[in-house]
């Protein structure tokens, strides 16, 4: 199995091709559609000029900035995150770091997992160690907790940068990048196309936040289901009102309110439930790209 982007269109355009960005927004286990989007990308024979992310969406972005196929990337998640049980035989099997560091359980104030930790179990070793190290530039979001706002990361360690704009509140710890503190990139921007319309000519959003129907299911008035429903709604009206302001060009939106936030034990069924997203992503990009007029 080769793990590089393939090259070459197959379609052709009376235009040249355009520079275009791909954003890939949070949604947690819902993020997992973005390997649809990404395989779009990769069945057209495109590789995107920038892309941006912004939590779970900053993790794929990385993947596929640094080279790494969709299909490549599809079997990874895959074999990592097929159930449960297999994603706990990783965390005790971990060589580095030591579960000790991973599970912080003892003090109650503290998140129960460090996402540097997890971030070494999981990531495959062909991805870039830096930003210096990617094919494509790559821009993540992640919330500055210490300035109390939104930054752009898109130098230094790529590592620590996924893990900031990864660092969900409660669940993971925050993450310190040169003295200040970052979270969760999806509380400020949970899909972060804005910040590439005006490095491309082309901006195409994948937004998996869910939430834009309401559920038939009944609600639980748990802690955790009140926590996580809250957030979902805040950042479908933060994407919404963006999107009102400032559309992109292309904008897909994965299907998935059925499944949590958290169900990432059932990665297959995400991934059979949000397949149509990338035909029809395919199908946009590629009237989009044939009407498309650059200067």
């Amino acid at each position: 199995m080769t793990d590089k982007l393939p090259t070459g269109l197959c379609f052709e355009l009376n235009e040249p091709l355009p520079r275009i960005g791909l954003a890939l927004g949070g949604g947690a286990a819902r993020g997992l559609a973005h390997i649809h989007a990404l395989r779009a990308f990769d069945e057209l024979g495109i590789k995107p000029s920038a892309i941006s992310g912004s939590s779970i969406g900053a993790l794929f972005g990385a993947a596929f900035a640094s080279g790494l196929t969709a299909s490549y990337i599809h079997s990874l998640t895959v074999e990592s995150l097929s159930s449960r049980f297999d994603l706990i035989r990783q965390l005790y099997s971990a060589r580095t770091p030591p579960l000790q560091r991973l599970l912080s359980v003892f003090p109650l104030r503290s998140a129960l997992i460090d996402p540097l930790a997890l971030l070494d179990i999981l990531l495959p070793k062909q991805m870039a160690n830096s930003f210096d190290e990617l094919e494509t530039p790559l821009r993540i979001i992640a919330t500055n907790l210490s300035e109390r706002d939104a930054s752009v990361i898109q130098a230094g360690d790529l590592r620590h940068a996924i893990a900031a704009s990864m660092a969900i509140p409660v669940l993971f710890s925050p993450v310190e990048i040169d003295g200040q503190l970052f979270a969760d990139g999806s509380i400020v921007n949970p899909l972060p196309y804005d910040i590439l319309q005006n490095e491309v000519d082309l901006v195409v959003a994948v937004d998996v936040s869910g939430g834009a129907r309401a559920s038939d299911e009944p609600l639980s008035s748990s802690m955790y289901a009140v926590l996580t429903l809250s957030a979902q709604i805040v950042q479908k009206t933060l994407i919404q009102d963006r999107l009102v302001r400032s559309p992109p060009d292309v904008y897909v939106e994965a299907e998935l309110d059925q499944f949590g936030a958290f169900q990432f034990h059932k990665a297959r069924e995400i991934l059979a439930a949000s397949e149509p997203l990338k035909d029809r992503l395919k199908a946009q990009l590629s009237r989009v790209l044939s009407s498309k007029k650059i200067a």
